[in-house]
């Protein structure tokens, strides 16, 4: 099993105010101050949603007006990033567009002009255009390629490698000390909590069967696809107890699970139980 982590780097020093913002924002996060920025590592982002990332990202772009920079790494297989400069999206990428569909696919997106300007690196523009659109075999993986990208973009090495779920669960980026970290919302203090951690799915287009066709439909998808449509619902509903896995079922999540209560780590399996292979040849 590969990296799965979410960080967003915020291109200001001042972790002060950017704690204030995640509070104020009703998230569970941790921020480290790191190399003149800081680093949010977020609860919600972690389920590897991209626009929860983007959405967060932007926010903290407005709010403090400056870039943000917010990496989605996949199994060590996918390296996905939004930019924001004062609040404006200017920039995605997608190292591997095709992923989920079993295609082999060149990068889409990745401005490394864009990127250079926003976090003060015009010198740098064509190592980071290397970065981003080399071939797949010029890195190992996409870790290889996060670092390398922060590597010449001058961001903290400690936007790499960890997200939410190793922070509570007490793994602390190489660099910094548990004392570097501050919680926001409810987050747990570092390595006190048992976070179940993001399922990494397999690659194979399914159709879904009642009841949860009914949500997500019942037309050939990846099975990411179903797993996020069901994230996405749960934190929309907002139903999470205290311990941060168990939620409150909506109905239509209770038609699925069958229960007025589930936990996030148990969603994975029974999704499993309600899709079927999708018959994807032609006759």
């Amino acid at each position: 099993m590969g990296s799965t982590y979410t960080t967003i780097v915020v291109r200001t020093a001042d972790i002060d105010a950017v704690t204030a913002s995640l509070v104020a924002a009703r998230r569970s996060a941790y921020a480290a101050a790191a190399e003149g920025m800081v680093v949010v590592y977020d609860e919600q982002c972690d389920d590897q949603v991209p626009d929860d990332l983007a959405e967060l990202a932007g926010e903290l772009s407005r709010r403090h007006g400056c870039a943000t920079l917010g990496v989605l790494l996949h199994d060590s297989d996918i390296l996905w990033y939004t930019l924001h400069a004062r609040g404006e999206q200017v920039d995605t990428y997608d190292s591997w567009p095709g992923y989920f569909e079993g295609a082999d696919s060149a990068p889409q997106g990745g401005d490394a002009a864009a990127l250079c300007e926003a976090f003060g690196r015009p010198d740098a523009v064509d190592e980071v255009e290397a970065v981003l659109h080399g071939e797949r075999a010029d890195c190992r993986d996409a870790d290889e390629r996060h670092q390398r990208l922060i590597a010449a973009l001058g961001l903290p090495a400690a936007s790499t490698s960890h997200g939410f779920r190793h922070i509570a669960a007490g793994e602390v980026p190489d660099g910094l000390g548990v004392a570097d970290l501050r919680a926001a919302g409810e987050a747990p203090a570092p390595g006190t909590a048992t976070v179940p951690a993001f399922p990494v799915l397999p690659l194979p287009m399914v159709r879904a069967l009642p009841p949860l066709s009914n949500l997500v439909g019942d037309g050939p998808q990846p099975l990411t696809n179903v797993f996020q449509t069901i994230v996405q619902r749960v934190h929309a509903h907002r139903g999470f107890a205290s311990d941060g896995n168990t939620f409150e079922c909506d109905d239509a999540l209770r038609s699925i699970f069958g229960a007025a209560q589930f936990r996030m780590s148990d969603v994975y399996p029974r999704l499993m139980a309600l899709v079927e292979p999708a018959d994807m040849s032609i006759n």
